[in-house]
Formats: C-alpha cells, sequence, structure tokens
C-alpha cells in the first residue's frame, strides 16, 4: 500500500543530498511525503497504511488548520441561529469556548492531524491551568477550570469536528476516543441550603432594602418564594406570562423561559411543559404584585422593569443586575454567607424540601420538570434532616421489627436481641 525510497539528488551548489519519500495511493492519487531519517519514514508508512486500511486518512496537502475554518465555522453558528435552532446565549458561549480555550492550543494545528491523546492532555490541561493564551502559556486565567466548564469546551471542539467532517477536513473526531480516556468528567460538588438558612432568607425578603423600590422589592420576594416553594428556575420565573398564572386554581403553568437575551423560548425538553401548584400564601403574593406593581407589556409577561434609557418603557430585568444588586444583598441581610450563593441552589432546596415532607420521588420529578427521576435523585435531592431526626428515624425502625426499645447492658454495652418480644 505503501512503500519507502531513498532519493538521492544534487543541489545548485553541487552538493549531494538524500532523504527518504515514502509513496502511497489515496483517492486515485498518487502521494509522497519526504523525510530526513528513515525511521521517520517507516513510522510515517505504517500509519497511512492503517489510515488507509481504516478509511480515516487525510493527505497533508489536503488539510485544514482550525484557525483557517474558524471564521466559516461561527458563520454556520450564526445561521443556525438565525433559524431558530440555536439560542442567541448558547451561540454566545460557543464563540467564546472556541476563542478562549480552543483555538488557542489547536488553532495551528490541521483537523487530521489532532490525536485523542492531544485531546485528553488538553481537558486535563484546562482542568488544571485555566486559559492559555498565545504567548502566556497555561495559567493566563488565573487557576483552572470545573470539570463541567471544561467539557463544555471539549463539547464545542467536537461541534467543530462533527462540522468539519462532512466538508473532508478530518475523517474522525478525536474528541469521542479522548472522552472515553478520560473515563467521566467528574462533576462539581452542588451545594444546597439548608432549613435555617432559606427560613432566614424567607425572613430578610420581607423586608424592603432600603434602596430598593417597592416594585424591586415585590419582584425579589416573589421570586424567591417561587423559587423555594415551586422549585422554578429563575428562566422560567423571569419568563411567567399573567395567562399563565392561573390565580384563582392556584397553578403556575411552566411553559417558557426568558433567555439573558429576553428570548421567550420552550423549556429544555417536553417534560419542562408542567403544572406546578402554588401554596395559598403565594397565590396572595402574586395577586398583590400584579394589582400593584405589574407593568403592561407585549409579551405580557408578569416581570418587568421600567428602563432609563427608552424613557422608562418595559425592558428586560437582566440576570446579572439581579443578582448583584438584589439577590446578593438578600444573603448579607439575612445572613448566610456561605454554602450555597447561588439563586438556583433554592430550586434543589425545593426538591429535597418535598422529598423530605413525603412527595414520591416520582411526583417530585414531575413538578421539577425532570424526564427521569434519575435526574431528581441523583443531582437535586439532598438530605435536610439533622442527625436527631436520622437517629429517631433508624430507632423507630429497629423499635418497629423487634418490638420494645432495647437498652444496654451497663455491665458488656450489650442486649440481648429479642425480636418480636412485646
Amino acid at each position: 500500500m505503501a512503500s519507502v525510497a531513498k532519493r538521492k539528488w544534487t543541489n545548485a551548489k553541487g552538493e549531494q543530498k538524500e532523504n527518504w519519500e515514502v509513496l502511497y495511493k489515496e483517492g486515485g492519487k498518487h502521494r509522497s511525503q519526504t523525510f530526513k531519517l528513515k525511521r521517520h519514514a517507516d513510522a510515517f508508512k505504517r500509519k497511512v497504511e492503517n489510515e488507509l486500511h481504516e478509511g480515516t486518512h487525510v493527505a497533508s496537502a489536503d488539510g485544514v488548520t482550525l484557525d483557517a475554518a474558524a471564521a466559516d465555522f461561527e458563520r454556520h453558528l450564526e445561521d443556525r441561529m438565525i433559524s431558530g435552532a440555536l439560542g442567541k446565549q448558547t451561540a454566545r458561549n460557543y464563540r467564546g469556548h472556541l476563542r478562549n480555550h480552543v483555538l488557542p492550543t489547536f488553532g495551528r494545528h490541521k483537523f487530521h492531524e489532532i490525536r485523542p491523546v492531544e485531546v485528553h492532555d488538553w481537558f486535563r490541561g484546562l482542568m488544571k491551568n485555566g486559559m492559555k493564551k498565545r504567548g502566556l502559556g497555561l495559567g493566563a486565567a488565573g487557576g483552572g477550570l470545573s470539570g463541567q466548564f471544561a467539557r463544555r469546551s471539549l463539547n464545542v471542539l467536537s461541534i467543530f469536528f462533527r462540522w468539519g467532517i462532512p466538508r473532508s477536513y478530518a475523517k474522525t473526531n478525536p474528541c469521542i476516543a479522548g472522552l472515553a480516556m478520560l473515563g467521566g468528567v467528574r462533576k462539581s460538588k452542588i451545594e444546597t441550603f439548608t432549613r435555617e438558612d432559606v427560613v432566614a432568607i424567607l425572613r430578610a425578603v420581607e423586608t424592603r432594602a432600603w434602596k430598593h423600590h417597592d416594585s424591586t422589592h415585590a419582584i425579589l420576594k416573589c421570586s424567591v418564594h417561587l423559587a423555594v416553594f415551586c422549585g422554578l428556575r429563575i428562566g422560567e420565573i423571569m419568563g411567567l406570562t399573567r395567562p399563565n398564572v392561573m390565580l384563582d386554581a392556584g397553578i403556575i403553568q411552566a411553559r417558557h423561559s426568558l433567555t439573558c437575551d429576553d428570548e421567550l423560548k420552550g423549556p429544555k425538553s417536553k417534560s419542562g411543559i408542567r403544572d406546578v401548584p402554588m401554596p395559598p400564601h403565594l397565590v396572595l403574593l402574586l395577586r398583590e404584585y400584579l394589582a400593584k406593581h405589574h407593568i403592561p407589556n407585549r409579551p405580557d409577561l408578569v416581570f418587568r422593569t421600567r428602563s432609563a434609557k427608552d424613557g422608562g418603557e418595559p425592558a428586560q430585568i437582566v440576570f446579572g443586575v439581579f443578582r448583584a444588586n438584589s439577590w446578593h444583598p438578600l444573603l448579607a441581610r439575612s445572613g448566610v454567607t456561605s454554602g450555597a450563593p447561588h439563586f438556583h441552589a433554592l430550586r434543589h432546596f425545593a426538591a429535597s424540601l418535598m422529598i423530605d415532607e413525603g412527595l414520591p420521588l416520582t411526583e417530585v420529578a414531575s413538578l421539577m420538570g425532570h424526564s427521569t427521576f434519575d435526574m431528581t435523585l441523583q443531582v437535586y435531592a439532598h438530605p435536610l434532616v439533622n442527625g436527631h431526626r436520622r437517629r429517631a428515624a433508624c430507632d423507630a425502625i429497629a423499635n418497629s421489627m423487634l418490638g420494645a426499645p432495647i437498652e444496654a447492658n451497663s455491665e458488656n454495652g450489650r442486649a440481648p436481641l429479642r425480636i418480636g418480644c412485646a
């Protein structure tokens, strides 16, 4: 399939030169590659023969670097965004991972030259050292990335390859084998609030911060209660429309999510479309908000604010501003400064609370909008009971099986086991 031959010639200065040439045929074309050393030529010959046998070979002359293809790939993302197949925020995230993490390492590489082991080492480097900027080396970002965030960069590289394979830039996707070499990515530990934390937050949110308008305080209060007692995400809260808030029936219809670009989109999956019951106090809270503070707007969203730039026109409540100006100060006022600073942790608490109060796991999964209860159990179910309650539960189980409480013998610390004795 391939052969190695010594090639000799005389240059313009009359000097004798020689090298080793690998000759092979691929796709009906005669190809060649030259090397100074025979062992390099032999290694390339074996590599070419294996790739030709597996159908994965791409000639160096036909190779394209990731840098050269990046502009076309970003236009592809733009086209998908315009067609509605990709959200603006997702497209922005893809571009960020591509420019900050993928191209600085692989930009000068040709698609077919990237090997799974290189993908593996790059991924580990992201988690250990953070971003790599050209000329600055590893660690330019000041610390490593979390496993989940680094996995997003790996996902973008994989999408880049899936886009490039039909264009003959590569024959295989090294990210698949690279991910297999990683043996899975450990997820970051998810923190949640304790009952005491949430009680403190609920008490603190009753008092309006001195710099907040009444409407700003009302939005924060409603958002906290919707997250704690209904388990809604912040995007679902800000994406609620008036028809979705059925006050007379005491039902929240989760049908939309508001993106950072003020786009009202559907849920992540069909299971995200759900009806969530509201406790009576939340019905009163929302009824009061709609009567006093609701701003009429074209999408008929429940929560909007007035824009200072557009003459007081209804505007989106920016998530970053909400966190910085409302959520974080609320945590400071409540005295909750550690554990779970993210607003999304309230949703985790809601799921754990439902389970702790005896609601079946399948029902909790349905209320949270999960397609399977495995997600609820593995990610959202956090223990809320303390050691005393656990001990009491274990004692109750033992007593129900043994028939009577057992006390340790004062002499040897043991008691006779009498199952079923009164």
